[in-house]
């Protein structure tokens, strides 16, 4: 069973950063559908298609306070692991209150990331 994920990211995400997490996705055999900003998240968004977004919420969430503006009901609708430059308390906070699964920040290597979204998609597909 192939794990599926919409991988949002947004106009702030390193594209070197982008590039090096789809590789190491597309070596454990992760299919994943990038999406750049609200109006691709939404075109490529359906419940149903995928087990786990990945959410690069800098463009999402201004100041990292309050309300991850455009994103919450896919936050609510399918497990999320949500990326970030910071990581406060705050944000981390928010992230668990919206619903999200998972938080992490960069750096990142993106092997780790991979293991980390197969170990969730796994516990949530049980």
């Amino acid at each position: 069973m192939q794990a599926r994920v919409l991988y949002i990211a947004g106009r702030k995400t390193r594209e070197d950063d982008l590039l090096e997490i789809l590789e190491a996705l597309k070596n454990f055999g992760v299919e994943a559908r990038v999406a750049r900003d609200l109006r691709e998240t939404w075109s490529a968004f359906s419940p149903e298609e995928f087990d786990l977004a990945l959410i690069d919420i800098d463009d999402f969430s201004p100041g990292g306070y309050g309300s991850f503006s455009g994103i919450d009901e896919i936050i609510s609708e399918v497990p999320s692991l949500l990326l970030s430059e910071s990581g406060s308390l705050e944000r981390w906070t928010r992230a668990l209150e919206a619903g999200a699964i998972g938080f992490l920040t960069r750096p990142l290597d993106a092997e780790t990331v991979t293991r980390f979204i197969l170990k969730l998609v796994r516990k949530t597909k049980k």
